[in-house]
């Protein structure tokens, strides 16, 4: 077996080779809008990929992906450089802790060499166990999803849309909405809406199954933000429900209260090494690949 690290050209010279290993790894295809936004069309640089090969079989591929997350400070703004990492697969035949450990250092030496701060992802159920007993990654932030259904909403909510920039957090990292680039790039493969309501709530979100996928919030005033502000939102959607998870929630105190969790629904942010603190960071779904 033998690792090495892939640019774009060899991405787009072996797609083949990585969409059938896709398919083994999870059971399904990548889109080719979703393979053409990671490795084809990315504003932050180009992306790359650990792959490891067993003579000339692709059994091995980890995909990294330049992003940024942004804050402001004082009026400044402040950037910082990160690879998201996605798409870690191994062939079943050769799944085993010391193949997984030959992608992951590969990993490490890679992020050694470079600016970007860590290497950021969302890891399943099968890898997380691995990545933060063996090798050294860390929990950041973990969500849990739950979904609220909604009955005879209150419409008296002012609601009006707005732009994504107004999201933006002041005094913790979150992913860059100012700018119109990151916005048009997670556009390829999902629509997003963004609004504010009664002047204090603001929402970004998607429409998933005849439900409001809330993927991130922020809020101007302090206290509670009472539940029927969201239901007003669902009832301009003319949808059944909300999806929020309990780490948003929590940021703009809403009940989840007559919510259903979802089984095995959670989602994990987790850090090579210390590269990110939780305190000093605001989860936002739309930092997944998966959103």
């Amino acid at each position: 077996m033998k690792e090495k690290i892939w640019g774009e050209k060899k991405i787009k010279k072996e797609e083949d080779q990585i969409k059938r290993l896709f398919i083994k790894c999870y059971d399904k295809k990548i889109s080719k809008k979703k393979f053409d936004q990671l490795y084809k069309k990315n504003p932050y640089g180009e992306s790359r990929a650990i792959a490891l090969k067993k003579s000339d079989e692709l059994i091995g591929f980890y995909g990294l992906i330049p992003q940024k997350i942004s804050k402001r400070l004082n009026e400044k703004k402040l950037s910082m450089n990160y690879l998201l990492g996605v798409s870690l697969m191994i062939s079943p035949e050769f799944r085993d802790v010391s193949t997984l450990a030959v992608i992951l250092k590969r990993v490490d030496k890679h992020i050694g060499k470079t600016n970007y701060i860590t290497v950021l992802g969302f890891p399943n159920e099968q890898s997380i166990i691995p990545l933060t007993t063996l090798f050294g990654w860390n929990i950041v932030e973990e969500a849990k999803f739950y979904t609220c259904k909604v009955k005879n909403a209150n419409q008296n909510a002012k609601i009006k849309d707005i732009k994504e920039s107004k999201i933006l957090s002041k005094n913790k990292w979150c992913v860059p909405y100012e700018e119109e680039e990151f916005i048009e790039w997670k556009e390829i493969c999902n629509s997003y809406n963004t609004v504010e309501i009664n002047n204090d709530l603001k929402v970004v979100y998607k429409k998933y199954k005849n439900k409001i996928d809330l993927l991130d919030v922020s809020r101007i005033k302090n206290g509670n933000v009472e539940r029927e502000n969201l239901e007003s939102l669902v009832e301009r959607e003319r949808a059944s429900g909300f999806i929020i998870t309990n780490y948003h929630a929590k940021k703009i105190g809403v009940s989840l209260k007559k919510c259903e969790g979802w089984n095995n629904g959670k989602i994990r942010l987790c850090s090579l090494g210390d590269g990110v603190e939780s305190k000093n960071l605001h989860l936002s779904l739309l930092m997944s690949d998966v959103f």
